[in-house]
C-alpha cells in the first residue's frame, strides 16, 4: 500500500501513538532524512576531495617522472656507458651499461 499525502488514522490514532507522540515520530523521521541528506552532501564533497587528489596525484607522478628521466639523461652524460668505469655509477641511476639511455 502506497500512502501519499494523508496517513490514514491507523498510523497516528492507533496504539502508542498520542497526537504529541505523532509529532515526536514526525520530527523524529525529519531530523532523520536532514541527517541524511547532509551525509549525502558529505559523501559527495568525498568524492569530489578522491578526484582532486587523484588529479593531484597524477600530476605528481608526472612530474617526479620527468625529472628522473631528466636525472638519468643528465647522468648519462656525465658517466658514458663507453667508459667501463662508470659501470657503478650507471648501474646507481638505473642505467643500462652497455647502451646510451633512450625512453
Amino acid at each position: 500500500m502506497v500512502v501519499v499525502g494523508v496517513f490514514p488514522s491507523v498510523f497516528y490514532g492507533g496504539a502508542g501513538f498520542s497526537g504529541a507522540g505523532f509529532s515526536g515520530a514526525a520530527l523524529a523521521v525529519e531530523d532523520a532524512l536532514e541527517a541524511y541528506r547532509g551525509s549525502e552532501t558529505e559523501s559527495a564533497n568525498a568524492d569530489s576531495d578522491q578526484v582532486n587528489e587523484t588529479t593531484s596525484h597524477d600530476k605528481l607522478i608526472k612530474t617526479i617522472n620527468t625529472r628522473r628521466s631528466a636525472t638519468q639523461h643528465a647522468a648519462d652524460a656525465i658517466w658514458p656507458y663507453t667508459d667501463e668505469a662508470n659501470a657503478g655509477q650507471r648501474k646507481a641511476f638505473e642505467l643500462p651499461q652497455n647502451r646510451p639511455l633512450s625512453l
